[in-house]
């Protein structure tokens, strides 16, 4: 069964975002601007306490990723509590904090490494190449800082970067980019939502001239709610979109499933590369998720009704 019920679920596109406000996103830049990005961790911290007690849904819905977690791996330091799920949120808040300083310009890069040598230069060399790279990325993590490192390395490539949003997300991201007053002409930000055909030729060509795209892979699109498949994550069904996967075959691109995992105060950038077509992309990325959350449980972002 691939469609999903509109009623039985609270979808992460109905859920009013109440630590994210505009203008509690312009008082944080002032903060940083002013300060730094030690008060901006500070702020982060107790907005997202605030909001941990604030919303019982929230409390929920980490709990209930941690019953799943639970259950997989009969590991007793994931039962489902109200301390378990308030260390996810404090999580999400840290890398919420950091990507004001990536934005920015001033993450430090050699606080971002990659957790296989092998990969990230082969990676490098398919860029250069200008091999049609697709990053296929998700919620583990903070993916955000792989725009530093693809602007900041060792390999000498600076490739343009394309970046797929909710239409809605899309606002507030330029708005972000807007004001930090950063020059960003190798980015470039497309609604999810207005994928079309002249957007298909547009991206394609970018893709020839050595582009790089990012879409996220583990979250159904607003619009398309019935469009998804069915997978299975810690033994749980979750849904995946059906058009990030069709994208990428419209596009024949080469995927690489892609996140970064804080560990130690360092960014450490996990890349698979999708070769084995004997079973769908989708599938492939679902097991990539995986390996990501038994490594760091509590840097799975996915506050709402997710495993039900």
């Amino acid at each position: 069964m691939e469609n999903i019920s509109e009623t039985s679920s609270e979808q992460w596109f109905r859920i009013k975002e109440k630590s994210a406000g505009k203008k509690r996103l312009l008082i944080t830049l002032w903060f940083y601007k002013v300060f730094g990005i030690f008060p901006v961790k500070i702020i982060a911290f107790f907005v997202g306490l605030i909001t941990f007690f604030a919303d019982k849904n929230l409390r929920k819905h980490s709990k209930d990723y941690f019953s799943a977690l639970y259950d997989y791996t009969n590991d007793k330091r994931y039962k489902p509590s109200n301390l378990n799920a308030l260390k996810n949120v404090l999580s999400y808040s840290d890398s919420l904090a950091d990507k004001i300083d990536i934005f920015a310009g001033n993450y430090r890069s050699e606080n971002i490494i990659f957790a296989d040598k092998n990969a990230e230069n082969e990676l490098f060399e398919a860029i250069k190449n200008k091999k049609r790279v697709f990053f296929i990325c998700n919620h583990v993590g903070n993916i955000d800082v792989m725009r530093t490192f693809l602007q900041k390395n060792q390999h000498d490539t600076n490739p343009d970067v394309i970046v797929f949003l909710q239409k809605n997300q899309c606002s507030v991201f330029n708005d972000f980019i807007e004001s930090l007053r950063v020059d960003c002409p190798k980015l470039t930000v497309y609604p999810v939502e207005d994928i079309d055909i002249s957007v298909t030729f547009e991206v394609d060509e970018k893709l020839k001239n050595g582009a790089v795209v990012y879409m996220a892979g583990d979250r159904m699109s607003a619009d398309n709610t019935s469009k998804t498949y069915d997978v299975t994550l810690l033994n749980k069904t979750v849904q995946f979109p059906k058009g990030v996967y069709k994208f990428t075959k419209a596009l024949d691109a080469e995927i690489y499933f892609v996140s970064a995992l804080k560990e130690n105060g360092k960014y450490v950038i996990h890349i698979e590369k999708y070769a084995d077509t004997s079973e769908p992309a989708y599938i492939a990325c679902a097991k990539f998720i995986q390996k990501l959350i038994l490594l760091k449980p509590y840097q799975l972002y996915q506050f709402y009704d997710y495993f039900n």
